[in-house]
């Protein structure tokens, strides 16, 4: 497999060490924040061709590769140290030039690792499209944090910062990591992993031979302000030399939990719980790793925390694999009364190929009215802004087909159609604020709904370990009008792979 860095290298010198006893495919695109990587779609079809289970399809790894240039050894302890740039250029209904600084560097031994990546960036704002779901990723939130000014405007960014301890059959880790939960191609309904970073106070995964794999977490949120405008203020608590207020900051938490099991060589089911909420008297519910959060929610009365509870499977025949989630939001499927249920689900067929196609596949997704969103706006199912699951948010539907291909030369490429059918809702809608409608005699398809399609063709060429070129033309049809999408990014590395052993 190519030496490339993950998703979390954001560009212009950017470092990167992980574990190196662990041959595991970076998760996501470098140069697109929804898009899952070339490597880690090589690296599921390779699972086809050896004699080991298939790998658990619903998680992602702590762990990403081992291949740095710059690579420090001491006994059993690592450190490696990786050195790039990304340059690139997004243009759609209008354009967008930007370049980016990372820093990336870990640590590794029989028993721990720890990683770390810092991001620079020019501070122009990040291209929106009718779909958006080409992105390179830059945290940019008006009020969030002030550009730097110089000759040139830029920010800084903090996408992963975590230390995580093995032994044997349990890793344990703390700090700002991606994680995913789901099968899907497109995206995952419960955690997509493509929102910026929050704070895992623990992530707690334990695995039972090759039959379960458990995992939970606790993590902060740091968006509280981005919810001043939808709360009132009346308690003050005042810093006397600036009048600042300091009430008006409330701490967000989340929580989940997750049982995967392996029922013979071919199906996988997984069950998980996670729950978004506020305040000291709800972090005592929640933060217990062993708790069953329906039943901490209704032993406390107040329904400020918003549950979501959902399943997925994976069947695999050969190298056809079969796949669904369902999500449940607000778990009142065992009430007649009150907020009633909000759902989505997804299922999708995909087939790993030999030779030159890696994986080809169709998905279908519906996301139903108010999913993500809760009456206690600081337990609504997001991050800054954008929701924890399904990244486009909710009221929609969406038909996609690909394929994903792997040419001589080191040339990957990808072809994909995407039907999207998209209501009025967003996360911010409430139910109770909207009267409460009848939602279990609702339509199915999102009423007032706006019907765009969108194609994607990519191709990735690295003709060098140390230099990789990208580019996406994405044509947009939305009401008769057509866009076309143009982007492209280059990224360099440091060439070669030194090894300095001290003993």
């Amino acid at each position: 497999m190519r030496k490339t860095i993950s998703k979390f290298v954001a560009g212009l010198f950017c470092f990167a060490v992980v574990a190196f006893t662990q041959e595991i495919a970076p998760l996501f695109s470098p140069f697109n924040q929804y898009e899952l990587s070339y490597e880690a779609h090589q690296y599921v079809r390779e699972s086809f061709d050896d004699s080991m289970p298939s790998p658990w399809f619903s998680h992602s790894p702590v762990i990403l590769r081992p291949h740095y240039p710059l690579q420090l050894s001491a006994g059993e302890q690592r450190l490696g140290l990786d050195a790039g740039t990304i340059l690139g250029y997004e243009r759609c209904s209008s354009s967008n030039r930007f370049a980016a600084l990372s820093g990336q560097a870990a640590y590794a031994s029989s028993f721990l690792n720890a990683f770390v990546s810092v991001d620079v960036y020019t501070t122009e704002s990040r291209l929106e499209s009718p779909v958006n779901d080409i992105r390179y990723e830059r945290f940019i939130r008006k009020g969030a944090q002030e550009p730097i000014t110089g000759v040139f405007d830029f920010r800084f960014n903090l996408p992963e910062a975590y230390i995580a301890s093995h032994w044997k059959f349990i890793t344990l880790s703390i700090g700002k990591q991606k994680l995913r939960w789901g099968p899907g191609y497109k995206g995952t309904l419960g955690l997509s992993g493509t929102t910026f970073s929050p704070f895992y106070y623990y992530n707690l995964q334990l695995e039972f031979g090759h039959l379960l794999h458990m995992a939970a977490f606790l993590c902060g949120y740091d968006d509280e302000s981005t919810y001043r405008n939808e709360l009132q203020i009346i308690e003050t608590m005042t810093v006397k030399s600036n009048d600042l207020n300091l009430k008006s900051f409330f701490p967000r938490y989340g929580a989940g939990q997750r049982l995967e099991m392996r029922l013979g060589n071919h199906l996988q089911i997984s069950l998980y719980e996670l729950v978004d909420f506020f305040g000291s008297n709800e972090l005592n519910r929640f933060a217990n790793p062993l708790q069953i959060y329906y039943l901490a929610n209704e032993a406390s009365g107040t329904n400020n925390a918003n549950l979501l509870g959902g399943m997925d499977f994976n069947l695999v025949f050969n190298r056809f694999r079969l796949y669904g989630e369902f999500l449940n939001d607000d778990i009142t499927v065992m009430e007649q009364a009150g907020n009633p249920d909000k759902y989505a689900f997804q299922l999708g067929c995909a087939y790993y190929g030999t030779e030159m196609l890696v994986q080809t596949g169709m998905e279908y997704t519906h996301v139903a009215r108010y999913v993500y969103g809760h009456s206690r706006v600081l337990s609504r199912h997001a991050h800054w802004g954008e929701p924890m699951g399904w990244p486009w948010g909710n009221y929609q539907d969406v038909f996609t087909a690909y394929a994903v291909c792997r040419f001589p030369y080191n040339i990957n490429g990808k072809i994909e159609a995407n039907l999207w059918i998209e209501g009025d809702g967003a996360i911010e809608d409430d139910w109770y604020a909207d009267g409460k409608p009848d939602l279990d005699h609702a339509p199915y398809w999102p009423e007032n709904s706006t019907t765009i399609f969108s194609a994607i063709l990519s191709a990735q060429y690295s003709p060098f370990s140390w230099l990789t070129y990208c580019f996406y033309w994405e044509p947009i049809i939305r009401e008769g009008t057509v866009q076309n999408g143009f982007y492209t990014y280059l990224m360099l590395e440091l060439p070669g792979k030194h090894l300095f052993d001290f003993k």
